[in-house]
């Protein structure tokens, strides 16, 4: 995918010289002291240092994030000031946990309860309102689905709750403290019923029958309409907590119980939604906006914006000649008092765009954390990032110049966001650290 310039150096020597630009004569016969080895032997090379080279910086929107069979499935809504309202849905399969060949005598359902094991949240426990639906429409496990979709399904409510989560609180059940999870019952009786009357049928004897006749369930949330209010909570359907339980009894036998599972081989996926353009927001607002940013960008997680860069005067530095690139590190900084009720992501990525904009990796990249960079300092609030190889391919023609895309790693099963000073910013613009050689 990537064509390489150079040979990963092994050491580098980067010489500083407070706020100034840096220029080093040099008679040493190693190119590897100063960085990268793209300089033949016994060249005498000049190490200089700028960070005022030109960038671009606006925010756009992102299309769509990958959301089957996640780590977590993510359900919630929260309204923030400057990102509007955000809403998670989940869609997803239950099956049959054992296969059950026996018919029941004069069974009776006395419950039907969903329970979600919790695995976080983001933005605070303001109370909620979780409300569980029939899907129409089947989902398939080896299909690959992207947060956008929308599956149909039956509007009658089976069941709702309106609580104030507690990811981080145990729930006692008749005594006895369990894992943290949301629980809904689910009211419609007559799906309680329904599924009794399953009991040695084949739609219990085997999962695909099952799945044919109960195709999932959709759980969605109220939308949070007060600002600075409400949360997305990261739920574990593969977790020990999360099922569908029925509780019944028969004429000879009480207290018993029947589980529906999520499981590896089942289906599942979480839906997103943002308000971005009916809501006046400072994101809304960068959105219609026709030029290159302004003091702040935007990232967002659940497929919300990301932010394009490009430096639109990079081949400058080569009207005289080829130069070699020893480091490039673009600086990024979050805006101050930000990140008090929301905390921005813990990683960002920094990704190549192709001719017709989809995100690569880069070549910086495949060369290790420690390389390339792109975790939050909180003490900083800063990301930081090396893209050394790619801008050294971009000079050397070798990769063609679309931009690149700032967006939250893993923003999928996360919902992290962050404000970003842009390149028009008087606190702490956006700015690439650039070290360089030149031929003497």
């Amino acid at each position: 995918m990537f064509n390489f310039s150079a040979r990963r150096f092994s050491g580098v020597i980067l010489l500083f010289f407070a706020s100034a630009v840096i220029v080093i004569a040099s008679s040493c016969n190693d190119p590897e002291i100063i960085g990268l080895d793209v300089q033949p032997p016994g060249d005498h090379l000049n190490l200089i240092y700028t960070d005022t080279t030109s960038i671009t910086a606006y925010t756009i929107h992102e299309d769509s994030l990958r959301t089957d069979e996640t780590t977590y499935q993510l359900l919630g809504s929260y309204m923030d000031s400057v990102f509007g309202r955000t809403d998670a849905g989940i869609y997803a399969q239950v099956s049959p946990e054992s296969s059950v060949t026996d018919t029941l005598d004069n069974p009776w359902c006395d419950s039907l309860v969903l329970t979600l094991a919790y695995s976080g949240y983001y933005g605070d426990t303001t109370a909620q309102t979780f409300r569980v639906y029939r899907m129409t429409e089947a989902m398939y496990y080896d299909s690959v689905y992207y947060s956008n979709k929308n599956f149909q399904y039956d509007g009658i409510e089976l069941g709702s709750v309106t609580v104030t989560p507690s990811p981080k609180d145990s729930v006692t059940i008749n005594g006895v403290e369990t894992a943290p999870h949301l629980r809904i019952n689910i009211n419609n009786t007559g799906l309680g019923d329904s599924l009794l009357n399953l009991f040695g049928q084949p739609e219990l004897t085997g999962t695909d029958n099952f799945i044919n006749y109960f195709k999932g369930i959709y759980i969605k949330t109220d939308p949070v309409t007060s600002q600075g209010q409400g949360g997305i909570f990261y739920f574990n359907l593969l977790g020990a907590k999360s099922r569908m339980t029925l509780y019944y009894h028969t004429a000879t036998t009480d207290s018993l119980k029947y589980d529906f599972i999520f499981n590896v081989a089942r289906a599942r996926m979480s839906h997103f939604e943002h308000d971005y353009m009916t809501t006046s927001t400072p994101v809304q607002l960068q959105l219609s906006d026709s030029t290159n940013g302004t003091d702040k960008v935007y990232v967002q997680s659940m497929a919300g914006v990301k932010t394009k860069i490009r430096f639109p005067h990079l081949t400058d530095y080569i009207k005289d000649g080829m130069i070699a690139i020893n480091k490039a590190e673009v600086e990024i900084t979050v805006a101050e008092n930000s990140t008090d009720h929301y905390a921005a992501p813990a990683r960002l990525l920094l990704l190549g765009v192709d001719s017709v904009g989809n995100a690569l990796f880069l070549a910086d990249q495949f060369q290790g954390s420690s390389y390339y960079g792109g975790d939050y300092s909180s003490s900083t609030r800063t990301y930081k990032f090396n893209i050394a190889y790619y801008l050294q391919n971009i000079l050397t023609g070798k990769t063609k110049d679309y931009g690149l895309y700032l967006a939250v790693a893993g923003g999928s099963v996360q919902a992290n966001r962050a404000i970003i000073y842009g390149r028009t910013s008087t606190i702490s613009k956006m700015k690439l650290n650039l070290f360089y050689t030149k031929p003497n």
